[in-house]
């Protein structure tokens, strides 16, 4: 008789906890309030209210925890106040819940690489290039990782592949001489540097170490060097060569 009376008490008990545990499930998966709150961080965020930002977006992911986008954001306003290892953080998140985020993968790279954790910075540019190829400057931030720990032919190699995919970037170029240079390649240092200052005249690094790559050369010359294009070669070789027929012509009469 007691086990009958106490049948209904145990299924009421089961429902209490089945609403409950659904009502708890549901209560921090609120995506539309995540959009609003993430909505309004972007606000503050493009005001320059990164703290305000940071705020909102936290509030986000308390309203909806499953949402990446707030996670990443979150890394963003974290990564402007230099709290680098909240940012960090944030940005892990949100590739542990959206592993092919090509953006937080290479915000991880530059956190890391900004807080000289090169190898592990190294190992998020192959993951960033793996999801986008042809990220012209997650190849040069790989380039710095790889100059910052004296690797310069592979610092070489990164440089050299973001100014194939950004050829118009005079900073690449620069980089790209800068590497040339400390390997001793002092004439390929040099058409660099020459192709540098031909997008950004007024580029000081270029114009500091084209000289002093003229200068291993032996020479002050303040023309661009003979090597630098086919058809300049070409025009000065004719030109020099016209002018001694000239003298000898000259000469004869």
């Amino acid at each position: 008789m007691r086990a009958c009376k106490a049948a209904p008490v145990l299924a009421a008990a089961a429902l209490m906890l089945f609403l409950g545990t659904m009502l708890a499930a549901g209560a921090g998966n609120d995506l539309d309030q995540a959009l609003q709150w993430t909505a309004r961080g972007n606000g503050y965020y493009e005001s320059g209210r990164y703290a305000d930002a940071l705020d909102a977006y936290q509030k986000a992911i308390a309203a909806d925890p499953s949402y990446a986008m707030a996670y990443y954001k979150a890394g963003e306003s974290g990564f402007m106040l230099g709290r680098y290892d909240d940012a960090l953080k944030y940005y892990e998140q949100t590739t542990g819940r959206d592993p092919k985020n090509f953006e937080a993968w290479r915000a991880i790279a530059r956190t890391l690489q900004i807080m000289g954790r090169s190898q592990e910075a190294l190992a998020a540019c192959d993951r960033a290039l793996n999801l986008n190829p042809g990220a012209d400057d997650v190849s040069y931030l790989k380039g710095q990782v790889f100059e910052s720990l004296g690797r310069e032919e592979e610092a070489f190699a990164a440089f050299n592949r973001a100014c194939t995919l950004a050829p118009g970037d005079a900073q690449y170029w620069v980089a790209r001489g800068i590497a040339l240079y400390r390997l001793g390649r002092y004439q390929d240092a040099g058409i660099s540097f020459d192709h540098a200052l031909s997008l950004d005249p007024g580029n000081h690094d270029a114009q500091e170490y084209r000289q002093k790559s003229l200068e291993h050369l032996g020479t002050r010359r303040a023309v661009p060097f003979p090597w630098a294009g086919g058809v300049l070669g070409l025009l000065a070789a004719f030109f020099f060569a016209a002018k001694r027929g000239g003298a000898r012509q000259t000469r004869v009469s």
